[in-house]
């Protein structure tokens, strides 16, 4: 598993990222996102059910249309 520092140079460079939610805190994630918007990247969180629904809008907030959450069980 790369670490969140990785993945923050990967989304600086417009890497399109799929991250485990239950693995990353709710402010790692929103770190990696907010580079990514920046960078015309794309993240997917699987396992975003881990999270509240207030951290998922949350990250949202921070993404503005990039982010895609799984919530499939």
């Amino acid at each position: 598993m790369k670490t969140t520092t990785e993945l923050m140079k990967i989304a600086s460079v417009g890497g399109n990222l799929i991250i485990d939610g239950g693995k990353k805190t709710t402010t790692e994630i929103m770190k990696i996102v907010s580079i990514a918007n920046s960078n015309n990247g794309k993240i997917t969180v699987k396992n975003a059910s881990k999270k509240t629904t207030t951290e998922l809008m949350k990250i949202a907030s921070v993404g503005a249309g990039i982010v895609t959450f799984d919530l499939v069980d």
